[in-house]
């Protein structure tokens, strides 16, 4: 079953395949397995930066769309009340990749600059 998964995810990186659309609607389970068998390598192929420009990206896709920082916006709410509203789980993997981002960031030692 692996490797059908893994064959899967070689046909086209460059999107998600018609074919990908029909197992989707079919078969929600055997998707998902696909799903985690991509995420997985690119886990293992992605390095640190490749990993911090992605949850910014995800940052600023949310500031996008709620309209401002989430510190100025929902800062003052705790998680239980940030879990009542609409979109709260959109609030907690906001929240989420902020400490991420920034816990991974400061990991990431600045390359030093050559003297002129």
């Amino acid at each position: 079953m692996k490797r059908y998964i893994r064959q899967a995810l070689t046909v086209n990186d460059q999107g998600i395949p018609r074919f990908a659309i029909e197992i989707m609607k079919r078969d929600p389970v055997y998707f998902i397995l696909v799903q985690m068998e991509f995420q997985k390598q690119k886990l293992e192929t992605q390095t640190e930066e490749e990993r911090i420009e992605e949850i910014r990206e995800r940052i600023i896709e949310s500031e996008g769309k709620y309209g401002g920082k989430f510190e100025v916006m929902f800062g003052d709410l705790t998680d239980e009340e940030i879990d009542f509203l609409d979109d709260g789980m959109d609030m907690v993997v906001w929240k989420v990749c902020l400490k991420n981002w920034q816990v991974r960031r400061s990991r990431v030692q600045p390359k030093p600059k050559l003297a002129s």
